[in-house]
């Protein structure tokens, strides 16, 4: 980055100096520029989830983290905390990086978001309607339960969704799936809204498309 290859010999300059005000400054403006060039890594990495087709299969692990309570309308619900990463599989490492001692894959990047049960409920009726495969897979069952049973339900809850992503991602079709890729990926994701915006992308790539085989055409 420009602006930290500007920032470093001023910082030293201020250490010969043992100017320890200006070295405090550059110091807070250093950590905040690191902080804004890992921000911007990370929504790249995000936007290429959401775009790239091939940007999943084999190359994603996922985990719930945790869950944490909301409230909408003075009504509790739950927000799973999904954990993304981006990884290289171990197999696929040249076998002069690779360390014996140390045999997993490399994590290049990750991020975390946070959905409702009843978005992945969505999420599991979209692909079971285009990816007969999914119908397979065990997904949790809408439960009513005692409030003393909450936690209890949540916590089963959260592991079944887990292992239900971690087959999902096993799927090449799915993992192409722009929707499936936005669940994974997208900070704010409203089923409606991204599948209409899904659509419209899809509906002005097929018009370019057509236009450019016209254009071959002529």
């Amino acid at each position: 980055n420009k602006q930290l290859s500007i920032l470093e010999p001023l910082e030293r300059k201020a250490e010969l100096t043992n100017n320890l005000s200006e070295l405090k400054i550059l110091s807070k403006s250093r950590v905040g520029l690191e902080r804004e060039v890992q921000l911007k890594e990370l929504q790249r990495q995000q936007y290429i989830v959401q775009e790239n087709e091939n940007s999943l299969y084999g190359k994603s692990k996922v985990r719930i983290q945790s869950f944490i309570t909301g409230n909408e309308n003075g009504k509790d619900f739950i927000l799973y905390i999904i954990e993304v990463q981006k990884i290289i599989p171990f197999e696929s490492i040249d076998d002069v990086d690779k360390n014996e001692n140390f045999e997993e894959d490399i994590v290049t990047s990750g991020w975390m978001v946070a959905r409702r049960f009843s978005q992945f409920y969505r999420l599991h009726q979209y692909l079971k309607s285009k990816y007969p495969s999914v119908s397979e897979l065990q997904f949790p069952k809408r439960t009513v339960v005692m409030k003393f049973q909450q936690d209890q339900l949540v916590e089963e809850r959260k592991n079944k969704l887990e292992k239900y992503l971690k087959e999902l991602l096993k799927d090449k079709d799915v993992c192409s799936d722009a929707l499936f890729r936005s669940f994974l990926s997208s900070e704010v994701f409203d089923f409606d809204t991204t599948e209409k915006s899904i659509k419209m992308k899809s509906k002005r790539k097929s018009v370019s498309n057509m236009a450019t085989k016209l254009y071959n055409g002529i």
